[in-house]
């Protein structure tokens, strides 16, 4: 009797000591959550915003290749679909809109017929599929490649693979100077301006050895979902930069990723003031202003820096020569020269400034152009010095 009493006394002991398996694991678990806040606590959290198109993307790429660990192989054969996907969608979309356009007005939109719609519903015609019959580009005349080619483009679905035949529908449509009238509103129809520096570079993207080069990287239009996460350490300190998506059914979902945030970076494309968004076709600098006016005075970002990039600035002077910023229904106030690219980027800044409503807050703006790896890696410096103050200030070590 002695020895068993004894046996449970030592039990109970190890018991009360070292707790239930339960309690353990719930232990172990509280130590992983403090391990993570304290990391979360020293870690400088960047949050990219901005609506769709407005270059973010680009921007977070270039953040990796600058102070993260660059591209792998493998990442970059990733891009490679992503670029092939990128030249048959905007051909599609050029085609589609061609046809919708000269439908909708034969004598206003002439210049966008692009072959004779009627051999469309002609079926004694050779097409595409009759070159193993001996019929080839060279006996049948230039509407019916044309038409051959488009077909090529439309049929099928998404995400297809880049066949020699494709390629070759891509090289007669994009050599037709009706398709090259169509890119030229690309503003009106969402077609990315960065499809051209692919369409005519396409022998190269389309080589069987091809690998996507660091511009190539940058120029590529990739729609985020959900949330990109990078880290890197610049000046001993630990950087998070998250990029979540622009596009309106992913600004949804923004709010789970607003805790713990050091700074908000939000970027907005200056070139779209002419332009349409790719969801419901509204004037994408408008939606651009909406959307930095709800995030600028939101509650979750009321004392941390904000800073506004005005990306695509190579894009935004060269149309700004041609098109007035009037144009936009954000900017019809402005009454300086009409094609001042100074003076007019002047108002569009004092546009977005007037958006935040908290004066005690100034916002602090950058000129950008995401493709210039020079140019963001000084922007960046200018910015983390600037977060980076502010952070040892706010915890009273400076």
């Amino acid at each position: 009797n002695h020895f068993i009493f004894s046996l449970c006394t030592e039990q109970i002991g190890m018991g009360s000591c070292c707790g239930t398996p339960q309690e353990q694991h719930d232990r172990d678990v509280q130590r992983d959550l403090d391990k993570s806040s304290r990391i979360d606590q020293r870690e400088i959290k960047l949050l990219l915003l901005g609506a769709g198109g407005s270059g973010k993307t680009t921007l977070f790429k270039q953040l990796q290749y600058i102070h993260g660990q660059g591209y792998t192989d493998r990442d970059r054969a990733l891009y490679l679909k992503q670029i092939h996907e990128q030249l048959i969608d905007s051909m599609r979309i050029l085609v589609t809109r061609c046809e919708e356009y000269w439908e909708r007005d034969p004598e206003l939109y002439a210049q966008y017929k692009l072959y004779d719609y009627a051999l469309d519903y002609n079926d004694e015609l050779p097409d595409a599929g009759d070159a193993g019959n001996g019929i080839t580009d060279d006996l049948i005349g230039d509407d019916m490649k044309l038409k051959n080619a488009a077909d090529a483009i439309l049929s099928g679905g998404n995400n297809r693979k880049l066949t020699a035949e494709l390629v070759h529908s891509l090289k007669v449509l994009w050599a037709n100077p009706v398709i090259k009238s169509m890119f030229a509103i690309r503003n009106q129809i969402c077609v990315p301006d960065s499809s051209q520096y692919f369409f005519d570079a396409i022998d190269r993207v389309t080589a069987d050895n091809y690998l996507p080069n660091d511009t190539d990287l940058l120029m590529v239009r990739y729609r985020t979902t959900g949330m990109q996460v990078q880290h890197f350490i610049v000046r001993n300190h630990q950087f998070k930069i998250c990029d979540v998506g622009g596009q309106r059914n992913e600004r949804r979902k923004w709010i789970h990723y607003f805790s713990n945030v050091t700074s908000v970076i939000f970027v907005v494309a200056l070139s779209c003031y002419d332009e349409l968004t790719f969801e419901d076709e509204n004037n994408a600098m408008l939606i651009s202003l909406q959307v930095f006016e709800e995030q600028v005075n939101s509650e979750w970002f009321s004392d941390i820096p904000f800073i506004l990039f005005l990306n695509k600035s190579d894009l935004f002077f060269e149309k700004v020569a041609m098109v007035p910023i009037t144009v936009s229904p954000c900017f019809t106030s402005y009454n300086g020269p009409v094609n001042d690219a100074q003076s007019s980027m002047s108002h569009i800044k004092e546009v977005f400034d007037t958006a935040n409503s908290n004066r005690e807050r100034s916002i602090f703006t950058h000129v950008t152009c995401a493709t210039n790896k020079d140019q963001i890696e000084k922007v960046f410096n200018d910015v983390q010095t600037m977060i980076i103050n502010w952070s040892l200030e706010r915890a009273g070590l400076t």
